[in-house]
């Protein structure tokens, strides 16, 4: 079994490491604008891909062994037993793809390096270089946003272990806690001491990863409901209709559930959604009264212009400030203003005098 634990999890690791490169090409190809769209896209290409990786030789022992011409594997002690089977070989494939891998990658890094530092020190004559603080970086690893990927979608697909087979074997749920606290501490161990010092940005949230663990969460209800159809004692010789009568209802009633617990547990309490509508609402205004302060006239394009734009004819379409003087009345005059050296404060800000009021 271990043995074939760690042939299964070799096979998964070359698959991955094969498409990972692929990954990033292909999102490359898709040229996308901003930096959160392009994560986006990059952790569903990942995320697709592994997931049927990671799970698809423990799905086929669930639904689709029992099925097939050679039938559930044989288990010493418990004759042909397809849980028995994927319970064992659920452990040590976990324990080796993810628990061993992640130690061995932070090592391998740790050794280039070392390596990359060494060779240089040979370099010079056998004498050890003293390098600035900056010099040093420049020998370590990028950590970009492809590996901040990588390394969030390990925790992921771990925890799609717990999801999808922790009924079939509770122990994953102590190996896969040990796992989060080594990728844990290894990852600030390398960011720290192994890789380039990254530069600080705002982030938007976790992105894509909040839509991938709802999907994760769906699927483990279903593989849930389909191990109660095809290895339960109750529906061992029951009719097809009827083990796709229980799946049907067994989802339907999860799924109600877990809404009426997200209604009556949301993630934010009325008081938090109450302030959010607030500045929604300041904002609107204030967004209103500064667009009607600076262009009260705006109106849309009259029929004329719109037919000029069917017709292709741009450069006969007149332009804002010929339509409206008064534009490029207020737009020289306030720049007037702003070039003056001493301008009174209440002259300045003329536009925050009170004249409008905001009561959110």
């Amino acid at each position: 079994d271990l043995v074939a634990s760690l042939c299964l999890s070799i096979n998964i690791k070359v698959f991955e490491l094969v498409f990972r490169p692929v990954a990033v090409a292909l999102t490359n190809l898709e040229n996308h604008k901003y930096e959160f769209e392009y994560a986006n896209a990059l952790i569903w290409k990942n995320f697709a891909f592994e997931s049927i990786n990671y799970y698809y030789p423990f799905i086929y022992l669930m639904v689709f062994a029992k099925y097939s011409e050679a039938g559930c594997p044989v288990v010493e002690g418990f004759g042909q037993d397809c849980i028995w089977a994927l319970r064992r070989q659920l452990i040590g494939t976990v324990f080796f793809l993810v628990g061993v891998y992640r130690v061995v990658e932070v090592f391998m890094l740790y050794v280039v390096a070392r390596w990359r530092l060494a060779t240089e020190d040979r370099a010079s004559d056998g004498q050890p270089v003293r390098r600035a603080f900056m010099e040093e970086q420049a020998k370590y690893g990028q950590y970009e946003l492809k590996d901040q990927v990588e390394t969030m979608l390990q925790l992921v697909l771990s925890l799609g272990y717990v999801v999808l087979f922790g009924s079939v074997a509770p122990i994953v749920v102590v190996i896969i806690w040990a796992v989060f606290v080594m990728q844990l501490r290894g990852s600030a161990w390398l960011l720290a001491h192994m890789c380039r010092r990254t530069f600080p940005e705002d982030q938007l949230g976790i992105g894509a990863w909040r839509d991938a663990l709802e999907l994760l969460m769906v699927a483990g209800i279903f593989i849930s409901a389909l191990m109660l159809v095809i290895h339960g004692e109750a529906f061992q010789g029951a009719y097809l209709l009827t083990r796709i009568t229980f799946t049907f209802l067994f989802v339907f009633f999860s799924s109600v559930a877990w809404w009426v617990l997200a209604r009556e547990y949301p993630d934010k309490d009325a008081e938090t959604l109450l302030m959010e509508r607030r500045r929604d609402y300041v904002v609107r205004k204030m967004h209103d009264l500064g667009y009607r302060a600076k262009v009260p006239q705006c109106k849309h394009l009259d029929t004329q212009n719109k037919r000029l734009v069917d017709l292709g004819r741009f450069d006969d379409i007149p332009r804002l400030d010929e339509r409206h003087p008064d534009w490029a009345a207020v737009d020289n005059t306030e720049n007037r203003e702003l070039n003056e050296p001493d301008i009174p404060l209440n002259r300045a800000h003329s536009a925050m005098d009170g004249s409008h009021q905001i009561v959110p």
